[in-house]
């Protein structure tokens, strides 16, 4: 990026305002680390083991909530929870859709960053099957995006 037309207090104050972007986003990512620990302890104290394709019910409490890459069975489509004690319901902000046989699904546009695809995560758009490659991704795949590599062609 060129920022020789820019002031230097302008320059100054995106670099802050980035910095404080960053600290913010390590915080959550940070937090969210901590309550997967803390959701596994839990599970471990009362043997409780990942939710593999439950059909998903509301829970009482964030900690009986689906955790971290468990997958869920809601409205007949299967959905993997994107986040510890994830308390949102499948389909909204916090989990993805995906399939049972573990292929991938069209590509659905991420509601925001911490549901962007992770890095190897696999989508379809427009008959073509793309792997992500950054973490966080909510980029559209596109045979020409730096953030998606072509993998093969799709029946879908």
């Amino acid at each position: 990026m060129d920022f020789s037309f820019l002031p230097s207090d302008e320059i100054r104050d995106m670099i802050n305002s980035a910095e404080d972007e960053l600290a913010r986003r390590q915080t959550q990512d940070a937090f969210n680390a901590e309550l997967a620990m803390l959701q596994q302890k839990y599970r471990d104290a009362l043997g409780i083991e990942p939710m593999d394709w439950q059909v998903w019910e509301e829970p009482d409490n964030a900690l009986d909530a689906p955790g971290l890459d468990d997958k869920v069975e809601h409205n007949e489509k299967f959905y993997r929870s994107l986040r510890p004690c994830n308390l949102a319901v499948p389909g909204a902000s916090g989990y993805r859709q995906v399939s049972r046989q573990g292929v991938p699904i069209v590509w659905i546009e991420p509601t925001e960053e911490r549901d962007g695809y992770a890095k190897g995560e696999r989508a379809i758009r427009g008959g073509v099957t793309y792997e992500s490659l950054c973490d966080k991704n909510m980029n559209m795949p596109t045979p020409d995006s730096p953030f998606w590599e072509q993998v093969e062609e799709s029946d879908e």
